[in-house]
C-alpha cells in the first residue's frame, strides 16, 4: 500500500516539477529543487517497501 502511495506523489510532484520547468520561472528554483528532493526519496521509499514486501 505505502508502495502504490509513494508511486502516486512521486508522479505528482514530477509532474508539478514539470509544469514549473516549462514556466521557466526562477521563484520555482529552490521549490523545483525541494520538489525533485521529495521524488527522490519517494522513489526510494517505494523500492525499499517493495523489496520489504518481497
Amino acid at each position: 500500500m505505502i508502495y502504490i502511495f509513494n508511486a502516486i506523489l512521486g508522479g505528482v510532484i514530477y509532474y508539478i516539477h514539470y509544469i514549473n520547468t516549462i514556466e521557466k520561472e526562477k521563484v520555482y528554483a529552490k521549490v523545483n529543487a525541494v520538489l525533485i528532493a521529495i521524488f527522490i526519496w519517494c522513489c526510494i521509499g517505494s523500492i525499499g517497501s517493495l523489496i520489504s514486501n518481497i
